[in-house]
């Protein structure tokens, strides 16, 4: 009688770590917009860490997107970034990052380009106080 009693106590506890267990990875995963912004968080630093920089134009800015462009090998591109993330980091006046800037890309992967991440910019800078801009 002390054994059966013995495996149902084991039984019972194992059944209990594994409850908790599949609850606390059932809690963490990852929401859509949360794998998202991982996955875009890791492309960031990834071309952060290993991309070339070349000039480039930042030619609109609208809501939480830069548009720009650049040119290489003979190839023209166009595309955008995503900088919500950043809109702290951002000058209030958007309209003045408009103009030459700097962006890294993956050598791999030209199209692959960012114009600004968490441990880099590529935008002109915006003094606060004196409102010059100077770029990279």
């Amino acid at each position: 009688m002390a054994l059966a009693f013995d495996v149902l106590i084991a039984s019972v506890g194992v059944t209990a770590a594994l409850a908790i267990f599949v609850w606390v990875l059932w809690r963490s995963r990852l929401t859509p917009q949360q794998r998202e912004l991982r996955r875009e968080f890791r492309r960031r630093q990834a071309i952060s860490s290993q991309g070339r920089i070349i000039e480039a134009l930042v030619t609109d800015i609208q809501d939480e997107a830069v548009y720009y462009s650049y040119q290489l090998q003979g190839v023209v591109y166009n595309t955008s970034q995503d900088v919500s993330v950043f809109s702290g980091s951002l000058p209030v006046a958007r309209e003045k990052l408009v103009g030459p800037a700097a962006c890294k890309y993956i050598v791999n992967n030209p199209a692959n380009s960012i114009v600004i991440c968490e441990g880099w910019s590529g935008l002109k800078r915006i003094e606060k106080d004196t409102h010059e801009e100077t770029t990279p």
